[in-house]
């Protein structure tokens, strides 16, 4: 069966439903992710989440490297957070927005 991208809109379409749109906030779980095995990839999927803010409880990357060098160690299993001051190459902050 075919996968397929679902569109998903938090913009409400009346006023009346705008006080029923709340934030939620979601647990992945060891289950969640045996998903990936089924895929067989050669390389380990890496997940990239903006934030406006700095997050709590991840620590920022303690060196500065180009993105590949970032998704690399991500691959590898590693949990950070990097901001403008960590990337040394162009590229991986345009790529980025």
């Amino acid at each position: 069966m075919p996968l397929s991208p679902r569109k998903l809109s938090l913009k409400p379409k009346s006023k009346k439903r705008a006080s029923r749109i709340t934030r939620v906030k979601m647990t992945i779980t060891k289950k969640d992710l045996a998903i990936l095995d089924k895929f067989e990839f050669g390389v380990q999927p890496v997940g990239v989440k903006f934030l406006a803010k700095r997050p709590d409880l991840v620590e920022r990357l303690n060196e500065n490297m180009t993105l590949c060098e970032m998704l690399k160690r991500a691959q590898e299993g590693n949990t950070f957070f990097a901001d403008k001051e960590n990337h040394t190459c162009e590229a991986g902050l345009y790529v980025l927005g």
